[in-house]
Formats: structure tokens, sequence, C-alpha cells
């Protein structure tokens, strides 16, 4: 009798055991086990729900003014480097619906200054900087959405009548990027090249330097490395003409590895004692087989610089009131970069336009000649043009909008011009038949406005070729140019799908 309720407790304990592994052996199979895709709904393939987003926020970066690479006093008085008596002037303004604007230093939050907002019937808001403040700013807009006509622009200017930076340089601002490209003129002797890289984020980030010459085929070994630290929040120079001296033109492109990331390059230029110009260059359009540039006036002495990946057969016209005029035809050798000289800008003709084979990349420089061996000089790079953009007109200097088309069908594009205080002027329409370059002076048109606007049904590539009142001699030569900044939303389409078969 004792034996029969041992041998059912024995079984209990058994089966409880069995059951406890029967059970995990499940759970086992059940979180390994994938089923047979075949066994899934599948997303309907026109499921897809796109939608559009745009950037309503904003930030460029500043350059400060021309200075010289090295202001050190060394040796006699008479034979010292100088900048002379060089000022500066610079402008911000908010155009669309940017709901907030500001510049501040390189760390966004020092040196705040807000551009007041446009209030009734002003077009855009604006700020003006006196030479007080010649350093690098930070330019950050707010928008309510991203829409065409709407965006910020900036535009630095310095000039000189005395020293070693006689004549007049700008820069207009511009926006930072994790890849970009710029063109540079010649690192020969005399010429001074600083390559300055702008970080606004808190992240320190490593900028890769590609660079190829005018000399050689291939890529170009620089001297100070190929890689450069820019920090958090602050800027970095590099000496391009020490780092790849001897060439008539280089073609650079900078890769960032953490953060985006701001450049340009400053360029000064002496013969001996004599000054023979300043000015800046900023990032280049993308590769393109046909671009245009739009800044020449007639009597200017202009040079291509032109790089092409490929081998490439380009032709270059001057684009006039009455249509195009060719230049000339040449032949590109693949990663190499060509100086090509054009001449003399011949009457009526305000732009240069270039088609190849392959994409290239363009920039050109006009110069002009002064008494006493001085020179100046403006680097205009290429663009494929802008439905709608502007330009800041700091104060004490006015100029000529100069406009081309590129395309052959006619263009009607409409300039407004504001005053310091955002209220509209003036307006006026232009119209360009294909092939086609117009200029207009602001100071008949126009002859208080702080910021331009042209809007457009097809893209114009267009700029302001800037004289400052300072510079009254008749025998100092002055060249600049600022390129437009584009008014145009920068948008991506994201598109979401329903797809079962990714939850498991």
């Amino acid at each position: 009798m004792s034996s029969r309720p041992g041998r059912m407790m024995a079984w209990r304990i058994v089966a409880a055991i069995l059951t406890i592994v029967l059970v995990m052996a499940f759970v086992a199979a059940v979180s390994l086990y994938s089923p047979l895709s075949s066994w899934v709904d599948q997303a309907r393939g026109d499921a897809g729900v796109p939608q559009t987003v745009g950037a309503s926020q904003m930030e460029m970066y500043c350059p400060a003014r021309m200075t010289l690479a090295d202001a050190g006093a060394y040796g006699d008085e008479e034979f010292r480097s100088s900048e002379g008596d060089i000022a500066s002037s610079a402008r911000f303004v908010a155009v669309g619906s940017v709901y907030r604007a500001d510049t501040t230093g390189l760390d966004g939050k020092s040196s705040v200054e807000d551009i007041p907002s446009a209030t009734g019937s002003k077009e855009m808001s604006v700020l003006s900087a006196k030479d007080g403040d010649a350093s690098s700013r930070l330019l950050s807009g707010r928008a309510v959405g991203a829409s065409r006509g709407t965006g910020v622009s900036g535009t630095r200017v310095s000039w000189a009548t005395q020293g070693d930076l006689r004549g007049i340089s700008s820069s207009a601002c511009v926006t930072g990027a994790m890849t970009q490209s710029l063109m540079v003129s010649g690192t020969k002797i005399g010429t001074t090249q600083q390559l300055i890289l702008a970080n606004s984020s808190s992240t320190p980030t490593t900028v890769t330097l590609a660079v190829r010459g005018s000399e050689k085929t291939g890529a170009v070994v620089l001297s100070t490395g190929g890689t450069v630290t820019v920090p958090a929040e602050g800027e970095k120079i590099v000496d391009l003409s020490a780092a790849a001296p001897s060439h008539a033109a280089l073609f650079l492109t900078l890769s960032s590895s953490a953060t985006p990331v701001s450049a340009v390059v400053r360029t000064v230029a002496m013969n001996g004692l004599e000054s023979r110009g300043s000015d800046f260059s900023t990032p280049l359009d993308a590769a393109a087989k046909r671009t245009v540039m739009a800044g020449m006036l007639p009597g200017d002495s202009v040079r291509m610089l032109l790089f092409s990946r490929s081998d490439a057969t380009v032709s270059a016209s001057w684009l006039t009131r009455s249509g195009r005029k060719d230049v000339r035809s040449v032949e590109l050798t693949s990663g190499r970069v060509s100086s090509i000289d054009v001449g003399d800008v011949p009457k009526d003709a305000y732009a240069l336009e270039v088609r190849s084979s392959s994409p290239l990349y363009a920039s050109s420089v006009a110069s002009r000649a002064g008494d006493d061996g001085q020179a100046d000089f403006a680097f205009i790079p290429s663009s494929s043009g802008h439905h709608s953009a502007a330009v800041a007109l700091p104060e004490g200097v006015s100029g000529r909008v100069v406009l081309a088309n590129g395309s052959n069908a006619a263009i009607d594009a409409t300039i407004r011009a504001v005053d310091s205080d955002g209220s509209l002027i003036g307006t006026s329409t232009v119209s360009l038949a294909g092939g086609e370059s117009r200029s207009v002076s602001l100071s008949d048109e126009f002859p208080h406005a702080a910021a331009v606007m042209v809007s457009a049904a097809s893209p114009v590539v267009w700029g302001v070729r800037l004289s400052a009142s300072a510079l009254s001699d008749d025998g100092l030569a002055a060249v600049s140019y600022v390129g437009s900044t584009a008014l145009e939303p920068t948008n991506m389409v994201v598109t979401t799908y329903d797809d079962r078969s990714i939850v498991r």
C-alpha cells in the first residue's frame, strides 16, 4: 500500500520535468523561427506616400574683410607691407517668409545682432555693418517654410587707396557643405593664396584637400599635407601658395569628415612693391557642359580657368547685347587645370559662355591696370543661373547689375531694389534674348539701393559689378564682382511605404 503513493509522486515529478522541457523547447523554436516571405502579406508597390520637405533654417558664413597674409613690421619702413587706409562695409538681408534673422560670431551665440523684421509694406529686412565690425560672421535665418523667394544674403566689401591692398575686393556670404570645389588663380611668386575653412558646429572636423594644378596631370602633393583639422566653432587657414607653389591655377576639392564647413580663398597679388590686386574665391557650382560667367565689363582683360575630369573640347563665346560672338576653342586634358587668356572684353559684352563636350568647372579672372604699375582683379565664377536671387549692397558702394541669358529662348527678368529700410524704391524689367547679356546702372536706376533681387520664369545668371565712392581717382584700378545668392528652396521628397514584412 505504501509503495503505490510513492510511485504516483515519482510520475508526477517526471511529468512536470517533461512539461518544463517541452515549454522551453517551444519558446526556443518560436524565437528562432522566421516565417516564409510567401506567408506574409506584401506591401503594394503603389502604396508609397510621398512628402516634400524643405529646409526652413539657413546659415551662411561671411568672411572677414580683406587682409594681408603677413603685415608684420620687417626691415626698412619704406619697404614694409601695409594695408594702408583700408576700409570695409557689410550688409545682410532677409527676404520672403524669413521671420527671424541675425548675425553672430562663429559660435552662434556671441556678438548677436538681430536683423530687424520687415513690417508693413517693406520688401525685406536689412542690417548694415560699418568698418568697426570687420570680423567674420555667421548669417542665420529661420523661415515659415521653404519657398522660392525666401532666404538670406550678405556681402562684405573692402577698399583702399593706399598701401598694398589698393583697389576693391568683395565676397558674398557662403553656405557650408560636406564636399565642395573651388578654383584658384596662380600661386606664382608674388601671389599669396589662403584657404579659409570655417566650422560653426560644436564638433571638430577633418577636411581632406584634393588639389589639381596647371603644371602637370594628376593630383598635386601638398607640401603641408592633405588633411586639415578645423576646430569646433572656429577657423583654420591653409597657405596654398606655400603648399602648392608655381602653378598658374589650382582646382580644389574639399571633403569634410564630420560636419559641413564653409570655405573661401583669399588672394593677394604683388609685383615687388606694386599692388596687383586682391579678391576672394568662393565655391563653384556643379560641373556642367554649358555654363556662363556674367560680370565682365568692356575693357576688362579676362582669363578663363577650366577643369574637367575627362578630356574635353571647349568653345567660348562672348554674350553681348546682340547675341553670341565666338572667342576661341580649346582642348582640355583630363585632370589638369587650364588657364586661358581670352583677351579684352569687347563693346556691349558682359558675360562669357563656355560649352564643353564633357562636364567642366569654370571660373574667370577679370583685371584692369592702373597708374604706376597698380592693378586690380576680380574672380567671376560660372553659374547655371537662378529663378530668384538677391545681392546685398553694403554702404558706400554702388555698381552695375549684370545679367546674362545662356539659353536660346527669350527671358524677362524683373529687378526689384530696396533701400536701407527694406522699402521698395523701384522695379525694372529687362528682356534678354537667347545668348544676350546686359547691364543696368544702379546709380542711374536705383541710386539708393541697399539690395537688389532678380526674378524670372527661367534661370538667369547675374551679379553686381561693384564700385566704391571712395575710389574716385581715375588712375586707380578697382575691379570687384559679387555673384547673386539663390532665394530658392532646398527641398527633397521623402516617400514612406507600408511594408509588414519588416515586422518579425
